[in-house]
């Protein structure tokens, strides 16, 4: 296997980042990424608004109020896919090909490991989650119901992320949007029947959420084992090779503690947003709603940048690597523009899309108005540590993370709290983190790719 098999019969499209024209490789890369997570998102959305329109906000906020919770367990494993997406685009830059088929087997045996022990994991600490989170007595038995569900049934995600991983990793990522586009079609088809038709509430909510995520994961699994060359799994002779499941651990652990980490210390904020009730709840997570959509894009343009330094950091390619980081801070800068204007213009009907209560209004415009102006903050910080872990350092954007969205933010909360006990306050840890965060990784980032492109003049630096 010294080279990848590209006849007819191949099932996956291969994308070499280290040649052509660099922001179109980019966009080309990471909008196939954008639209998956918009389809998504779309079913997310939709989903959220079937429960807020029919069945009242403390169902909202159940399901929306939650994802802080959430992603606790999920910053785990997306750190794990993030480690394998950059082990497996180095070898992919390098053309080792007989290695990179290893690290995919590896890979994929540590999704189904690691798919059943989140699951168990989940389930076991709903009541601690919802414990942090202070949940109103008025959403707790929705909340509790809908996150037993979701984390019952986290195989499908874990799978669709650590497969979507191997194929970004290659250049791949029409495969994971076609995944999302047929997923996201039968989730809010699904939602519709359960919610609408049956009336099953909260549990077919989460019901059609978990499915739609479970046929995500096993399209791209079955495409993966149908596929030709290093990419192809083969599931009857799984292996868990020690030297790639060291590397991906090495980069994937301090991405998944950042991630996790850092939702633990949001939880630990909302819990105080929280405390002004069920209508402060659900507004919060309509604006979570609406920040993500800008967040996936940034997060997918950190994607793009991640995997195009990688493959061009195995190439030895230095300037293409500078013009790559370059075009991300363009990209990402543009497109924050926009939205933030946007949707600090059209923000109560944006809301009231999801809840037309006048107390979810009032505090979904006020969030929006307070936070929406420094977003930008935060998306540039996703393209300087894209930049790092495309390098391979995780460990540096992790610590750093660690220090503005727990440390700083929790010493700001904890002071401020108790001189003013207001929705501002816990609102204003997000800013001071991210503006502390952006600072440090800028010149962390700087310092970093300096030093490495450095040692491509080094005859013996690899």
């Amino acid at each position: 296997m010294n080279a990848p098999k590209t006849t007819s019969r191949s099932k996956v499209q291969l994308r070499d980042m280290t040649a052509g024209v660099v922001w179109q490789q980019l966009v080309l890369f990471a909008v196939p990424l954008i639209l998956g997570d918009l389809l998504q998102q779309l079913y997310s959305t939709v989903d959220s608004i079937i429960i807020g329109q029919f069945m009242g906000k403390a169902a909202l906020a159940a399901v929306t109020g939650t994802e802080t919770a959430i992603n606790i367990l999920i910053g785990i494993y997306t750190g794990l896919s993030a480690g394998a997406t950059i082990v497996l685009s180095h070898l992919f830059g390098a053309k080792e090909y007989d290695d990179l088929h290893d690290a995919v087997q590896t890979t994929m045996t540590l999704t189904l490991i690691s798919g059943v022990f989140f699951s168990v994991l989940g389930v076991c600490i709903v009541p601690l989650l919802l414990k942090m989170l202070a949940v109103p007595d008025d959403v707790y038995r929705n909340a509790q119901i809908y996150l037993t569900i979701y984390f019952g049934g986290m195989m499908g995600l874990v799978m669709y992320n650590m497969c979507s991983s191997i194929l970004r990793a290659v250049g791949n990522t029409k495969l994971p949007l076609l995944a999302l586009t047929v997923t996201s079609v039968s989730n809010i088809c699904l939602d519709l029947l359960f919610v609408v038709v049956f009336h099953w509430g909260i549990v077919g909510a989460a019901g059609a959420t978990v499915l739609s995520q479970l046929a995500a994961g096993l399209f791209l699994l079955c495409r993966l084992c149908a596929a030709e060359g290093p990419v192809r799994v083969e599931l009857l002779h799984l292996t868990m090779k020690k030297r790639w499941l060291l590397r991906i651990l090495k980069i994937g652990i301090p991405f998944s503690i950042q991630r996790s980490l850092v939702a633990v210390s949001n939880t630990l904020v909302i819990s105080r947003i929280n405390y002004f009730g069920s209508g402060a709840m659900a507004a919060w997570g309509v604006y979570r709603k609406i920040d993500t959509l800008m967040m996936n894009v940034a997060q997918n343009l950190s994607v793009a940048v991640s995997t195009f330094v990688g493959q061009n950091y195995g190439a030895k390619k230095k300037e293409r690597i500078r013009s790559g980081i370059k075009a991300g801070y363009v990209l990402v800068l543009c497109f924050s523009a926009v939205f933030i204007t946007t949707v600090i213009f059209s923000r109560r009907g944006l809301v009231s899309l999801f809840n037309r209560e006048e107390d979810v209004i009032t505090f979904g415009c006020h969030i929006i108005l307070f936070l929406m102006p420094f977003q930008f903050i935060s998306s540039v910080n996703q393209i300087q540590a894209g930049t790092l872990r495309g390098y391979g350092d995780s460990q540096g954007p992790m610590l750093i993370t660690l220090f503005s969205h727990i440390a700083v933010r929790q010493t700001f909360l904890f002071f401020a709290w108790r001189v003013s006990p207001k929705l501002e306050t816990a609102l204003m840890c997000y800013p001071i983190g991210w503006a502390c965060c952006a600072f440090l990784t800028l010149l962390y980032s700087c310092f970093k790719t300096k030093k490495l492109l450095h040692a491509f003049d080094a005859p013996d630096s690899f």
